[in-house]
């Protein structure tokens, strides 16, 4: 499993330049190493809050180790699968016997979705290690538990610690898969006792401790050293009408980007499902009722929110891969026909056939369409700007921060690699600054449909300065201005 794993996530894990919003992710955990500041992210001197600090502190502690560089950034993320693959092949192991419980950390391991973001310094899979953890703890003591009571506190107190690692990497989004895993094993044992256990209640009272802790010495911090502080309502990736079209459409989306491990989830229910047991109880076939159920519910709450962007939906999938377990031993012995060639069919006849169709996909994705991103990346870019700053410059910039950090990134460390100190200041609101420029200060400026420079240029800003470069990221363009 780690072999495989060491292959899918972190071969190559490091050679191309931070891209899409990798930046945003990384240089907030680096400057909280550079200046000794954890407890509010900021990103070139401005605090920034648009998330928790949760990736933050993982990619600080990761670049402890690793160093300032993608290789750390991306570990997290590459740490976070490797985990979530073990700990799905653990569940499947306890809950569906040791036989074929190997497949349900292969199926974690090369599903497509996972692995894209298994790679990248991105915030998911990190969160979706954490909601995984905290989910399967609770869905084992609601439907598995043999009544052990120092296991249960324990589980508890995972559980707990594990929604508030979620809670603390991406928001409320963990809130909704960890309701949706209690509700789906109330509708597996028919039953609403699941909601009146004392370790559902718990464990969802230290996750939020843990959350309102880090939230009550952040507002201190903020209040004590009077600073501006960037942050993102809740509310934007919620309920809107320009939005309704993809709220709509966000729980087929989902399911289509998380296969062909999404359809897993339909096997559980039927009354094909119910007759393969003896026993109608039984809990093998309650705890797979219970994770297709909770992934199902996860969907229908998201869209219920509002949300429309199918990666938030990506933590509804970490119930499947034990699901592949309870296939693959209904295929071999309990299945009838019927079923038994409907999971044929998913498994192109085969389970090895599917694993190797999977595993060549992951293989050209990291060594074919990965290094694309380098094109994409602002490493070079970044490079390139630091040939117009001498020592002691200080550059100014709100946009381009907003849409491509890494450019200013790269730019200082070419510069230090140099032996020259520039400074980059993120100055949200530039394009209403009026003041005049000192000698050693720079305008980083957006030149394309942002409207930022020339709203500047409107204003008399630039009157006097001159443009020294235009460069281009991606689809960015910008210019650095100066005396």
């Amino acid at each position: 499993m780690l072999a495989l794993c060491a292959v899918v996530f972190w071969v190559r894990l490091g050679a191309d330049g931070l891209g899409a919003t990798e930046g945003h992710r990384a240089v907030p955990g680096w400057e909280m190493l550079d200046t000794g500041r954890w407890l509010v992210p900021t990103m070139f001197d401005q605090a920034y809050l648009r998330k928790p600090p949760g990736m933050s502190w993982a990619v600080a502690l990761s670049s402890m180790v690793l160093g300032h560089t993608e290789f750390a950034a991306r570990a997290v993320s590459a740490t976070a699968m490797t985990l979530m693959a073990l700990l799905a092949l653990v569940f499947a192991r306890r809950w569906f016997g040791p036989r074929y419980a190997a497949a349900a950390g292969i199926a974690c391991a090369l599903t497509p979705w996972f692995w894209q973001f298994g790679r990248a310094a991105e915030i998911e899979a990190l969160n979706c290690m954490f909601i995984q953890l905290g989910v399967f703890l609770v869905a084992d003591r609601l439907v598995f538990s043999r009544k052990s009571i120092p296991f249960d506190a324990v589980a508890t107190l995972v559980a707990g610690l594990a929604l508030g690692g979620a809670l603390l990497t991406k928001g409320p989004v963990g809130v909704a898969i960890g309701a949706a895993v209690v509700a789906g094993a109330c509708v597996a044992t028919r039953s609403p006792r699941p909601f009146a256990r004392p370790l559902v209640w718990i464990a969802v009272s230290i996750g939020s401790l843990c959350f309102i802790v880090w939230a009550l010495a952040a507002q201190r911090a903020i209040e004590r050293d009077v600073i501006s502080v960037v942050t993102q309502s809740f509310s934007v990736f919620l309920w809107d009408a320009s939005r309704v079209p993809g709220i709509m459409t966000l729980a087929p989306v989902a399911f289509a980007a998380a296969l062909p491990l999404s359809l897993v989830v339909l096997f559980p229910f039927g009354p094909d499902a119910t007759r393969e047991f003896d026993d109608p109880s039984h809990r093998e076939l309650h705890i797979a009722r219970t994770l297709a159920w909770g992934c199902v519910l996860s969907l229908v709450l998201l869209v219920l929110a509002g949300v429309s962007n199918p990666r938030y939906a990506m933590p509804a999938f970490v119930f499947t891969p034990p699901l592949v377990t309870y296939v693959l031993a209904g295929w071999f012995e309990r299945f009838g026909p019927r079923r038994r060639a409907i999971a044929g069919v998913m498994l192109l006849g085969r389970p090895g056939v599917l694993a190797s169709v999977l595993l060549v996909g992951a293989g050209a994705w990291i060594f074919a369409i990965e290094p694309r991103r380098d094109a994409r990346s602002g490493r070079d870019v970044g490079t390139a700007l630091a040939e117009y700053l001498s020592d002691g410059s200080i550059v100014l910039a709100d946009h381009l921060v907003e849409a491509r950090p890494e450019v200013l990134w790269y730019a200082q460390q070419a510069a230090r690699r140099n032996g020259r100190r520039v400074v980059f200041r993120w100055i949200p609101g530039l394009a209403a600054e009026s003041g005049i420029l000192r000698d050693e200060e720079f305008l980083l400026l957006r030149t394309d449909d942002s409207g930022e420079a020339q709203r500047m240029r409107d204003a008399g800003t630039l009157d006097g300065l001159h443009e020294m470069t235009a460069l281009k990221v991606h689809t960015y363009t910008f210019s650095l201005f100066g005396r």
